[in-house]
């Protein structure tokens, strides 16, 4: 529905029905979220259902936003920091990431092909157990192409901001640097994904942002065109 729009902010989901003519506040604590702390990710599906990663899970409303709840079982408990939805508008791919141990981390994907009602796991163990994960990127042309960024390693200046890819849907996957303009990443300068081409999979931008060592922001947009 090309009139449906959602809007994800710090302070609430905005949702409108005619193309942002009128607009309709949903409040994060009936979403399930903390809006002094989180950023919320989320899609509409082809039913006007909604999908909302958060820190406690993932939070899933059918089309009038009145009624949320967290996906159960294994989605349970877990950090969603990315959801992205699939060229077929019923199905879309969710991206868990949760810290185990020192500079360790469950990183997992999660994906739907009934508008978000349920969900099965995709396979991540080629990533090293150092990844955390930050966001998700699909290719709209190639279904089996899937992007992760975020940062590897441990210590404090010794972690790297990086691109995964896998061309199988998570069997096997390929490791790739992100070039910096300032040497060095820590947790406070990270790559995320900014869009992936809907009809190249290999074109993708990736923003670096954060604050660099001497306190100051920092923004970057760098294009791949050779799929990292």
């Amino acid at each position: 529905d090309p009139e449906r729009l959602l809007a994800l902010t710090t302070y609430g989901v905005l949702s409108t029905f005619d193309h942002g003519g009128r607009w309709d506040w949903i409040c994060s604590e009936s979403v399930g979220y903390d809006a002094d702390l989180e950023d919320p990710v989320g899609v509409v599906m082809a039913d006007g259902s909604i999908a909302v990663g958060v820190f406690d899970g993932l939070s899933v409303s059918a089309s009038d936003a009145c009624d949320w709840s967290y996906q159960g079982g294994e989605l349970q408990n877990r950090n969603f920091v990315d959801v992205v939805r699939e060229a077929d508008p019923s199905a879309a791919v969710a991206l868990s990431s949760n810290g185990v141990g020192v500079s360790e981390f469950a990183v997992n994907l999660w994906e739907s092909s009934d508008n978000a009602q349920t969900w099965a796991k995709l396979p991540t163990s080629g990533l090293p157990v150092d990844f955390l994960a930050v966001t998700l990127g699909l290719p709209l042309s190639d279904s089996k192409r899937l992007y992760l960024s975020g940062r590897d390693g441990t210590g404090d200046m010794d972690v790297e901001g990086v691109l995964y890819r896998s061309d199988d849907r998570g069997q096997n996957w390929s490791r790739f640097p992100v070039p910096f303009s300032v040497p060095g990443t820590n947790d406070q300068l990270l790559p995320y994904i900014a869009g992936v081409d809907p009809i190249d999979p290999d074109s993708l931008y990736v923003a670096v942002i954060g604050s660099k060592p001497d306190g100051t922001t920092y923004f970057g947009l760098q294009h791949s065109g050779d799929a990292g």
